[in-house]
């Protein structure tokens, strides 16, 4: 019983992070899109892995830069390891600001896709 609480606030945790990082963009997305990405990011950060999402994720008139960033640092406060290629693979096929992003294994770091995840649109 013990386990079941202390996962349930590890969860709590982890929902309300996600929420910290996003729900600043709640306005800016259409219908649920905003429950289903935080559904699946809910989802990969518990359970390792993306679900197969039904509906887009979809934003209105947005820099992509300040979504990207959110969702890196999102990742960062999750796991220490770089950014997975798969995560970029989520955003390109699942969110529409997103869509027209080319990924490229080789040289990655030096793609422009890479770059609106980590440039700080701040500054």
């Amino acid at each position: 019983d013990n386990e079941e609480s202390l996962n349930q606030e590890q969860n709590n945790i982890l929902k309300s992070t996600i929420d910290d990082y996003l729900e600043v963009f709640k306005v800016d997305m259409n219908g649920d899109s905003y429950i289903v990405l935080t559904n699946a990011l809910f989802e990969y950060f518990s359970m390792g892995s993306f679900p197969i999402l039904t509906s887009k994720i979809n934003f209105k008139r947005i820099n992509k830069k300040r979504v990207g960033w959110a969702l890196k640092e999102l990742y960062k406060s999750e796991k220490t390891n770089n950014l997975e290629i798969e995560y970029f693979r989520f955003a390109k096929e699942n969110i529409n600001l997103f869509a027209n992003e080319d990924i490229v294994e080789e040289g990655f770091k030096q793609s422009n896709f890479y770059k609106a995840f980590t440039t700080n649109p701040a500054k």
